[in-house]
């Protein structure tokens, strides 16, 4: 009887949903992370800046912000030049925006089925999922706006 109470307050922990959709899209990510091993889409442009940038320290394309550029050179210099180092940080950004959307509407007072409703439909909507697997920039952008949306509806700003 005792596994059965732990299992019962384990399941039924206000985060436990959270956490289980955190654990299923990073087994997700990191199953599929290889897949595939060359660029796909626009990877190919980032890629080739971030290469630029550690050869010769400036950018071929300086109209896009540097911070995702930049978190993109901090993958290769930690996994190298291949598909975790090009991968590895927007799937973390990716994660991390799931986490604070998770938040953000806890903040705003909903339920908790609404809650957790909207964060599995955000987690697993095809463009979010997908944009958190290749390396371009508009991840970053999401995962830095819903970090400031979260400060925001919290109240900790200037």
């Amino acid at each position: 009887m005792a596994l059965k109470d732990r299992l019962w307050r384990i399941i039924s922990w206000q985060h436990f949903f959270l956490c289980l959709i955190l654990v299923v899209t990073l087994a997700m990510h990191f199953v599929i992370i290889t897949n595939p091993s060359d660029t796909v889409l626009d990877e190919i442009h980032y890629v080739k800046d971030a290469r630029v940038i550690i050869a010769d320290n400036e950018t071929e394309r300086p109209e896009h912000p540097p911070l995702g550029k930049l978190i993109l050179v901090a993958g290769f210099k930690i996994f190298g030049d291949n598909s975790w180092g090009w991968r590895f940080f927007p799937i973390l950004i990716g994660t991390g925006t799931i986490i604070l959307f998770y938040f953000i509407c806890r903040r705003l007072d909903m339920s908790q089925t609404a809650t957790n409703i909207a964060t599995f439909l955000l987690a697993f909507e095809n463009m979010t999922f997908t944009h958190s697997q290749i390396t371009m920039l508009d991840i970053y952008l999401l995962g830095f706006m819903m970090l400031t949306f979260f400060f925001y509806v919290s109240r900790k700003y200037i």
